[in-house]
């Protein structure tokens, strides 16, 4: 998550009852900030990066690629040559609220523990916000859903071509043809291996190889999960050969993300959706991007209604899956064999 906490104090508070609380409050919310950022609360950055807005939106594209240079000869002419058109999608923000209170009485009984785990909760709630919104994104996607809803709001989970993230009809720019990144295989040795190869072999819009990497593999939290995952990542010799030493080439080239907000999607039978990812794709090529314009900002004034010393946190960001050929995802329902 780029940036920190902004924490500013109103106009008078110095001067209030609550005068000897606001430093000390708010050097507690900036030190506090890192440490309220769980490890396993923020793994979603390891999969929606930062694209950080200058207005109120902003637009991405894809392309397809150049042509190859030409041996022209000695003082030959430059061939000509141009990206073909892609894909465009507009990237925005939405303003996220919430304030904590802090009553005047508990100031007056200088209740300071109370008041200090006031201020982090609103940290805390803040980063449960943003883990929760991009892990429904993620969620409603291998749904295969067009939206994500969060109370009363829904937000986009199609890509730049109009589909959603995971399907099977995705659109190529410049070409009739479409390409699946959605497959029914349930995780296996033999569905990695095939699921992997359809990722290797994506094209760009102008149906040229891309030479995809994937290097990692996402999964929800259940014993099954990652028993088949790790053991199949952990042999170094096949583990469909019993006694055989054909060797696993799928050994020590993952990593491993175990998410535990994907747990709704594991069926009674304990089968589950996985996802492979091209992490440097993903970054690079707008994959799966965390929009972001004004990071959290902390003020603390006083409710002349109650008298409390109100803390009200605003931020604004929001979420986009751009290019789809940073994922692949098996064991979905929609999907069609690798």
């Amino acid at each position: 998550m780029a940036g920190g906490v902004i924490v500013s104090i109103g106009e008078g508070m110095y001067d209030s009852l609550w005068g000897n609380v606001q430093g000390p409050m708010k050097v507690f919310l900036e030190t506090t900030y890192e440490g309220a950022r769980k490890a396993q609360l923020t793994i979603w950055e390891k999969i929606f990066k930062p694209f950080q807005l200058d207005s109120h939106n902003a637009t991405i594209a894809t392309s397809g690629s150049l042509g190859l240079f030409e041996d022209v000869g000695q003082n030959g002419n430059y061939p000509n040559t141009q990206l073909g058109d892609g894909f465009h999608m507009l990237l925005a923000a939405e303003t996220w609220k919430l304030a904590v209170y802090i009553s005047q009485e508990m100031m007056e009984d200088k209740l300071t523990f109370a008041m200090k785990n006031e201020g982090k909760q609103l940290l805390d709630s803040y980063i449960r916000t943003r883990n929760n919104f991009f892990m429904g994104m993620l969620k409603s996607a291998l749904q295969g859903k067009d939206y994500v809803s969060v109370l009363k709001n829904r937000y986009s989970t199609k890509t730049m071509d109009g589909v959603n993230l995971f399907a099977t009809n995705h659109k190529l720019a410049n070409s009739k043809k479409t390409v699946s990144n959605a497959f029914s295989n349930a995780f296996s040795k033999d569905a990695l291996d095939k699921v992997s190869t359809e990722m290797q072999n994506m094209v760009d819009d102008n149906g040229e190889i891309i030479g995809l990497v994937p290097d990692t593999i996402i999964i929800p939290n259940t014993a099954k999960a990652k028993d088949e995952v790790f053991g199949i990542l952990g042999a170094h010799n096949d583990p469909n050969t019993p006694a055989g030493n054909r060797y696993n080439y799928q050994f020590g080239n993952w990593d491993v993300l175990v998410i535990p907000w994907l747990n709704d999607l594991v069926a009674a039978d304990g089968s589950y959706p996985w996802i492979l990812m091209d992490s440097n794709y993903n970054e690079s090529n707008y994959g799966a991007i965390d929009v972001e314009r004004i990071p959290l900002a902390i003020t603390s004034d006083k409710d002349r209604n109650n008298d409390a010393n109100r803390w009200a946190g605003r931020a604004r960001f929001g979420g986009a899956f751009g290019n789809f050929r940073a994922f692949a995802a098996g064991g979905l329902d929609f999907g069609t064999a690798a």
